[in-house]
């Protein structure tokens, strides 16, 4: 393992000697100070360069969230298979009831060995010799292979040079392995219980098809872990630059001059989590795009309720819901159109700018996971986002099945909220513009053009569809 500070290569027993430090120049290791790094590639170079990488060597603002995904994309490489569900091979008929438990084998195989030993004269040792080798030979699987590879040997030595004992112990040695295999066919490894049938329906239920789009993605390390590592990263190398900060408010609101209350913005964007709209903050989208950054859960607090007096004298806002794919999320856009608390009764245009289970249809390479203890489901839709969905949305929503927004690079999320609005712009141009004197096909051409772009649904959300390539 080298150094991060002098590129020393330190080898295990270096590393022990020298308390978890570099033999170089006494840097202290994190990764693997004492031991083998698991995974093998988790090193201390390994995690300095998937800091550089997130960052784009030190110019963008990540969160801890993205440097999560990005270190299990790194550790799993670029020729990463997922996880297919396999075929389940049918549960091999039981043994008879009859076969022995373990416990049983091994005392009864104990007891007629040591028998046997007695009755060619060896007295007690050979008792204690024969409890001692079948306790050692007791376990199943490898061990029933040793007892019959070497009653075998025993059995064939014993005939061989004329030797009665061998024999005798190569014929017990062959027994107790038998028995054992038996046993290990026998045991849960190999066989699993016959699932039982509901008895509310006598009908046989069959599964349904697999949710469409990539498969779940399995995680190398633990969100756990991973901020166990970089709390101590953290204190041993010093805070990192880029990372950017939990988000919080002041106790007491930001004091505003009251003449720049009286202007107002011509667009906002709305994020589903308060991370997300701290990550945009802290890497100046909302300076450089002129358009304030807020979250549906009215952060940053101290100049919410002054930013939504000031977006409210803008009868022609434009507002852009940014969210994962998720159940909450994809309601997010209803949710700020009727609100009150947002632009209920607005002549706001909201424009649902994604991340959309048809967008994660889209793109194979996105990082799918499943949450077993979610307790969003589909019941907590409303009936007007749930028309706009098509099946397949519906059943992946169902599946438990989410991909987050911070499953991107930064750069990456920072180009898909660009593109985006851009693209929500070009469809405000188009539909207020004059229709042109075009053939039926060519309009029809255009409308599949647009179609392609942009999707206007009940209620005036238009659902900008990015092409699934960009959120690779």
């Amino acid at each position: 393992m080298r150094c991060m500070q002098c590129n020393t290569d330190n080898r295990l027993r270096e590393r022990i000697r020298n308390a978890g430090r570099c033999k170089n120049c006494r840097h202290p290791f994190v990764l693997g100070a004492t031991r083998r790094p698991s995974p093998p590639r988790l090193t201390d170079v390994f995690f300095q360069r998937t800091i550089a990488n997130i960052s784009a060597n030190g110019s963008l603002s990540f969160t801890r969230q993205q440097l999560f995904y990005h270190l299990n994309r790194r550790l799993q490489g670029p020729n990463y298979r997922f996880s297919v569900s396999r075929v389940r091979r049918p549960a091999p008929r039981p043994l008879p009831a009859l076969v022995p438990t373990r416990t049983a084998v091994i005392a009864i195989s104990v007891i007629a060995l040591g028998v046997g030993l007695l009755q060619m004269g060896m007295g007690w040792g050979g008792l204690l010799l024969g409890a001692g080798l079948l306790v050692a030979l007791s376990t199943p699987g490898r061990s029933s292979v040793i007892a019959l590879l070497l009653g075998g040997g025993l059995l064939w030595a014993g005939r061989y040079y004329s030797r009665p004992l061998f024999v005798t112990m190569g014929w017990w040695l062959l027994i107790t392995g038998a028995i054992l295999l038996l046993f290990l066919l026998n045991s849960d490894q190999f066989r699993r219980p016959a699932p039982t049938r509901p008895t509310t329906s006598p009908a046989r239920q069959r599964p349904g098809p697999p949710p469409p789009g990539p498969p779940v993605r399995r995680i190398a390390i633990a969100p756990a872990r991973c901020e166990t590592i970089l709390s101590q990263w953290e204190l041993v190398n010093g805070a990192i630059p880029m990372l950017a900060s939990q988000p919080w408010s002041p106790p007491t609101a930001a004091a505003i001059a009251p003449d720049l209350t009286l202007y107002s913005f011509d667009r906002v964007l709305i994020c589903d989590t308060d991370a997300i709209a701290q990550f945009l903050i802290a890497n100046n989208f909302h300076f450089e795009r002129n358009c304030p950054v807020l979250s549906i859960h009215g952060y940053p607090q101290s100049i919410f309720s002054t930013l939504m007096t000031m977006l409210r004298r803008n009868p022609a806002l434009k507002v852009y819901a940014l969210h994962s794919a998720t159940v909450s999320g994809v309601a997010m856009a209803y949710t700020l159109q009727t609100s009150p608390d947002w632009f209920a009764n607005s002549s706001a245009q909201i424009y649902d700018l994604g991340l959309s289970p048809r967008q994660v249809f889209a793109n194979a390479k996105m990082f799918v996971r499943y949450s077993a203890e979610s307790t969003v489901s589909l019941s907590d839709l409303p009936e007007a986002v749930q028309q706009v969905l098509t099946a397949d949305e519906l059943r992946w929503l169902a599946s438990r099945r989410y991909v987050e927004l911070e499953s991107f690079l930064p750069r990456t999320l920072l180009q898909i909220v660009m593109r985006s609005i851009a693209a929500g712009r070009r469809a405000e141009t188009r539909d207020s513009a004059p229709p042109p004197e075009t053939s039926g096909r060519e309009e029809a051409d255009d409308i599949d053009e647009a179609d392609r772009t942009w999707q206007t649904a009940a209620g005036g959300i238009i659902f900008i569809d990015a092409d699934g390539d960009d959120f690779g």
